[in-house]
């Protein structure tokens, strides 16, 4: 035990150091790793643990602890003997597992672990509680090996096989740190050979300076004692006692560096001085197989020999004892004196049990094997591993049961010169393990399920009592038949045969079956069957455990009926009708049909159920949907949504007008006057209907379509039906999809403002500019305002867009400002009615110019859209007047095109007035439209309004504009709209035309 105290420690102190260590040990799959956080949830779980236990890390981590994948009974009388043993109150679950390694105790153990598929096996665990900086426990690290991992335990005459491993480091040296073993190991490892470097040199020469000189400075500072950073840096803690373990980087003869894991041990004369110095090395790869090595180790035969945990017998090549340790002692009662020299271990083992053993091995082995020592060490002698049971006679005659491991031990030819016989006492665990079979054989007879147990041939041998109450057969009547006999006819041969078959690949089968009881009564159960395999891995028995659960699949049934069928009326629900609507939508893709979902609302039904109660009401909703379902076709669908509202599904449709006379023959179902209770009872039915796939909507929308075109038929005068109209839904989708995208690009800054400059054609005078809205598209470019406005006209968000242009506007007011820009320069933005018309526009403009505080509000010009005052000419000019207190001014934007351009004129505080493009655009060819220009401009002058005329597209145009009185003109034969940052440059560069000049 102290030789796997070592092993467990060295594993605790490389994930101490899990940075360096972390492959080696979590990548073996030689050991089970497990790390827990402070509450004993699992945070790490090497593969060495899923190998053992049989779960993914991702299955475990975070989500269990040890002990739940530990023996629960173990836990319990682990719990109970701490609780004595400490006077204290201990639970059998994480806390028993770890109670003494949190209190700092050392702590190795057994314990039984439990895989993934319900197999166990017997783990030696070694615990280390995980401390942080400040000694807080944050975590435990739980190290597992099987108990095969006894069979490493060696010692004496295994050092020459120690030293002739290459798969590990080992140095001895002097008392001095001169270099006297070098094996095979190390000159694998370091590239140097024994003859190299014995004699020669010390550890030190072949390790990294610099880590020497910090592990000296550290150890000074820690022991308060001055170290020199040499040998003496790497042997100082355990000269003076002191377990150690460190990481080194070993610089090879090659020039390469090696990072390594360091033990030192010091060596002992029989007086106890020290001779020398023991290092073990490893790289991180080869770590695991160092520490068994290590128990190997001639260094660690005190350690092994004084442990009072186990027996450690050593004999000659005859089987003549010649060590004796103190556990051996202790266990069986003799001194060392009284057996070295004198017995062989034979002589205080069971004289039966040798025969037996003996027997046993004569027969395996077909050779003569006798009854004594030989029959100890046959296996042994013969390179077999061999671990066995075997009673062992104390001195003062009592017996005891003990589990033998044998090793032989050779000298440096390979000869046997004796043998290594390492005991445990394993009366505990015999005591368990009769306490289990009689657990066992009590959960057998009680369990609440049905268990019988067959031999591998399929044949019962037994079952529990609950097996009698379930099937009605007695344990006479069914010991030796086949569980076939309980088969029903409800399942087809192909079942069992595919159980059968699962259960041989995978070694158990899990599901529900339909049997037979003695009564002839066929029952649902749940049926777990597993496969039992002996020692060499074949199927020696099945074991199956039932549970009668045909009330629970009655109530189900019941619960399935309720979740999927309507109370009242027995017809299918909003459920079933969606899973059968499903299903009918991919017959129709298949076969190229079409389906017609009909909502169904009746007409006049509330007042019945006001005047004539609830029940008729319900009795009138029940005869009702049965006439309706006969006016179905055979394969439609009649579903009671709930209240009087239904929806037939009415699938397999050639062309829609096929569903036209059972839409007919539901309105006359619906219209039939009906008697309850000697009352006549009349009401119609509006009914809506939607096609599918001409309208390829899911099936939720399907039905809102359908409901939709209910209304209009009950809006239509009732008793009717109406189709719904795809097209206008369609539209109305594009309509909301485009205001979703326009409120996304708002959120989203991509909206920006260009300018279009506004000009005096006859001085070239630039006079201000119009900030005219694009929308930077993500994926369409840059748009104008005609793709996007038209979606938001008297939307809200209208308002929110009208806002951010004349704050935008402001701010590229100030900027042109700061920049110096010559001129009074106003700024124009468009206003629209539904923004312009809100009580509190005033106010919102207020406070956006006091946001801009640094700006004159003159500069900012509203343009108003002339159709945008027609509802309430009295409340926008009052709106206008109020603004024009704060220093804004206005234009009459598209002056011309509405019907009431004269009374606009006299009640509207428009400063300016534009002319349409429309009428611009064809002036020159349109007598009509240059009589409207020429009587808008006589018009302006009238009132003593300013005039401007948009769209402006070549020199002809504006010369035309010129000799009838209007100077001032915008539109692309003057400049298109542009950036605010291509502003200054065209104002600077532009000229007027020399004609107009004249």
């Amino acid at each position: 035990m102290q030789s796997n105290d070592y092993n467990n420690k060295q594993a605790k102190a490389a994930l101490i150091s899990i940075e360096s260590l972390h492959n080696a040990i979590f990548n073996s799959a030689n050991f089970s790793s497990i790390t827990t956080d402070a509450k004993g949830v699992i945070r790490l779980f090497n593969v060495g643990a899923e190998h053992m236990l049989g779960y993914s890390a991702a299955e475990v981590m975070n989500k269990l602890t040890p002990a739940d994948i530990s023996d629960e009974q173990e836990l319990i009388v682990r719990a109970e003997g701490l609780s004595i043993e400490f006077n204290t109150n201990i639970n059998p679950g994480f806390e028993a597992l770890v109670y003494k390694a949190a209190r700092s105790i050392e702590d190795i153990y057994e314990l039984t672990y439990i895989r993934k598929d319900g197999s166990r096996f017997p783990a030696i665990v070694s615990v280390t509680a995980l401390r942080n900086t400040e000694k807080n426990i944050i975590g435990y690290l739980l190290i597992g090996t099987d108990n095969t991992a006894r069979t490493l335990v060696r010692a004496g005459a295994l050092q020459i096989a120690l030293f002739n491993s290459v798969n590990f480091s080992s140095i001895a040296t002097d008392a001095k740190g001169i270099i006297q073993i070098f094996n095979i190991g190390a000159e694998h490892l370091l590239g140097y050979t024994a003859k190299e470097v014995i004699n020669k040199l010390t550890p030190a020469d072949f390790s990294n300076k610099k880590e020497l000189i910090t592990r000296a400075q550290a150890l000074s500072i820690e022991l308060n004692t001055p170290i020199s950073a040499g040998f003496e840096a790497m042997v100082y803690k355990a000269r003076h006692g002191i377990e150690d373990i460190y990481e080194l980087t070993y610089i090879c003869k090659d020039g390469s560096y090696l990072p390594a894991m360091v033990s030192v041990t010091p060596l002992h004369s029989p007086h106890g001085v020290i001779i020398g110095y023991l290092l073990i090395v490893t790289d991180n790869t080869l770590r695991k197989k160092a520490e068994l090595a290590l128990m190997e180790a001639k260094v660690l035969q005190n350690a092994i020999f004084k442990s009072k945990t186990f027996s450690s017998i050593a004999t000659d090549a005859k089987g003549i004892i010649q060590l004796f340790n103190a556990g051996a002692e202790h266990i069986l009662g003799y001194s060392a004196a009284e057996v070295v020299n004198k017995l062989t271990p034979a002589d205080i083992s069971d004289p039966q049990e040798l025969i037996v053993r003996a027997k046993g091995l004569s027969i395996e082995f077909n050779t003569n094997i006798s009854a004594g020592f030989e029959a100890l060490v046959y296996k042994a002698n013969h390179s077999i591993e061999d671990i066995y049971e075997l009673t062992y006679i104390r001195k003062d005659g009592s017996q005891f049961p003990a589990e033998v491991s044998v090793t032989a031990l050779r000298d440096a030819q390979n000869i046997i010169i004796g043998y290594l016989l390492i005991a445990n006492d394993n009366t505990a665990r015999k005591r368990e393990a009769e306490a289990r079979l009689q657990l066992a054989a009590s959960v057998f007879t009680n369990a609440s399920e049905g268990i019988f147990i067959t031999d591998a041939a399929g044949l019962i041998i037994d079952v529990n009592n609950t097996f009698t109450t379930i099937t009605g057969y007695s344990r006479d009547e069914v010991i030796g038949q086949h569980p076939s006999m309980l088969q029903s006819d409800q399942q087809e041969p192909e079942f069992y045969d595919n159980m059968w078959q699962v259960l041989l690949e995978k070694g158990f089968f899990s599901g529900e079956v339909l049997s037979r009881r003695k009564n002839g009564q066929v029952y649902s159960e749940m049926l777990n069957i597993s496969s039992v395999k002996n020692a060499n891995g074949q199927t020696s028995n099945y074991v199956a455990l039932f549970t009668d659960i045909t009330p629970i699949k009655e109530h189900q049934n019941q619960l399935e009926h309720i979740a999927h069928y309507d109370i009242l009326t027995n017809l299918p629900n909003r459920v079933l009708l969606a899973d059968r609507l499903s299903q009918a939508m991919l017959q129709c893709s298949r076969h190229q049909k079409s389906l017609a979902v009909v909502f169904i609302d009746l007409d006049g039904f509330k007042n019945i159920n006001d005047a004539h109660g609830h029940q008729v009401g319900d009795d009138l909703l029940i005869a009702l949907s049965l006439r309706m379902k006969e006016a179905l076709r055979e394969g439609d669908t009649l579903a009671r949504l709930g209240g009087d509202e239904f929806v037939a599904v009415l699938a397999d449709l050639s062309k829609v007008e096929d569903c036209e006379p059972v839409l007919k023959r539901l309105l006359l179902a619906a219209a039939k006057p009906t008697t309850i209770n000697n009352i006549v009872l009349k009401v119609s039915a509006s009914i809506g209907v939607t096609i599918y796939p001409q309208d390829s909507a899911d099936t939720d929308q399907l039905m809102r379509h359908a409901d939709q075109a209910m209304y209009v038929a009950k809006e239509s005068g009732k008793n009717r039906y109406h189709l719904f109209d795809t097209a206008q839904d369609d539209a109305i989708k594009l309509q909301q999809d485009n205001l979703e995208a326009i409120r996304r690009a708002l959120d989203q800054d991509q909206f920006v403002l260009h300018y279009q400059p506004k000009v005096n054609m006859r001085t070239g005078l630039v006079t201000g500019v119009e900030a005219l809205i694009r929308w930077q598209h993500p994926t369409l470019g840059l748009l104008n305002p005609i793709e996007f406005l038209p979606f938001i006209e008297n939307n809200p968000i209208s308002i929110e867009i009208g806002e951010w242009v004349i704050d935008t506007a402001l701010k590229q007011i100030s900027a042109w400002q700061k920049m110096g820009l010559n001129g009074p320069l106003k700024t124009s933005v468009n206003i629209a009615a539904v923004q312009l018309q809100q009580p509190d526009f005033t106010h919102k403009l207020t406070k956006l110019l006091a946001a801009h505080a640094n700006i004159a509000p003159h500069y900012l010009e509203l343009e108003v859209l002339e159709t945008s005052a027609l509802d309430d000419v009295s409340h926008v000019s009052a709106t206008m007047n109020k603004c024009i207190a704060l220093g804004v001014s206005f234009a009459l934007d598209d002056f011309g095109t509405g019907y009431l351009s004269l009374t606009y004129l006299r009640r509207l505080p428009a400063d300016l007035i534009k002319i349409d493009q429309s009428f611009i655009r064809d002036m020159l060819i349109d007598l009509d439209d240059l009589a409207i220009v020429e009587g808008v401009i006589a018009l302006a002058k009238s009132f003593k309004r300013q005039v401007i005329a948009e769209g402006v597209e070549t020199i002809e145009h504006g010369t035309a504009l010129l000799q009838l009185g209007c100077d001032l003109a915008q539109g692309y034969g003057i400049a298109k709209p542009m950036p605010a940052s291509e502003i200054p440059a065209w104002i600077n560069n532009w000229q007027p035309d020399a004609s107009w000049k004249t």
